[in-house]
């Protein structure tokens, strides 16, 4: 016998469960919980403890990874689930919203299990991009090491150093500036790092960019 409360994504076990028939009450919470508001563009080929998730509609491993819980992500993936699903509103892969989500340890699995780490969403945003904007300095580093595209531009012909400068991340962009990111890039209104630093008024930004090699 167990209860299941959805709505905080956890379990009350009152009868001792094998540990791998705990997971996939976990996994099934999340379904249920998530489920609904995610459209799949790739169908679920996993099964898990007997429990067939083939063709069952959304892909639990987006629900598993908004709601943070590394051990349903760790299951799916070792079941076979793919790691690079997108949810059709924004087009965002489980990489993008682990990001979005500041879930390091489940950047680092599905990095482990080959997440394709420069796919963008729907407005040409990668993970490092998200990272660029929320300042996620620690994930920022794993995908970096990960050989992240440092000059990817996004929809806006924004890089991840502009969107760094643009948000004031000042950790992000000192980070960035040791992976020698392309200073004569410029976005689609013809403005670079440097236009982006005066533009935010930060007195801390454009003399590190300057230090770095940028000019206007």
């Amino acid at each position: 016998m167990f209860i299941l409360n959805c709505n905080k994504i956890r379990l009350d076990v009152i009868f001792k469960l094998r540990k791998v028939q705990i997971i996939v009450l976990k996994v099934l919470c999340v379904i249920l919980t998530y489920g609904l508001a995610l459209v799949p563009q790739t169908a679920v080929h996993a099964q898990l403890g007997g429990v067939n998730f083939q063709d069952v509609g959304p892909s639990p491993i987006l629900g598993a990874v908004r709601a943070g819980d590394w051990q349903s992500v760790d299951y799916l993936l070792k079941s076979g689930v793919s790691p690079n699903v997108k949810e059709s509103e924004e087009g965002q892969s489980p990489l993008i919203l682990a990001t979005i989500g500041r879930h390091l340890d489940i950047v680092e699995t599905l990095l482990q299990f080959e997440a394709r780490i420069d796919v963008p969403d729907n407005f040409g945003r990668t993970a490092l991009s998200w990272a660029a904007v929320k300042g996620e300095y620690e994930i920022a580093k794993v995908l970096l090491t990960a050989k992240a595209n440092l000059n990817h531009q996004n929809n806006e012909g924004l890089t991840p150093l502009m969107q760094a400068v643009k948000n004031s991340q000042i950790e992000l962009v000192q980070l960035l500036l040791q992976w020698k990111p392309d200073f004569n890039i410029r976005d689609y209104t013809g403005r670079g790092p440097m236009d982006w630093a005066r533009a935010q008024r930060n007195p801390q930004i454009e003399p590190m960019l300057r230090q770095a090699g940028a000019s206007s």
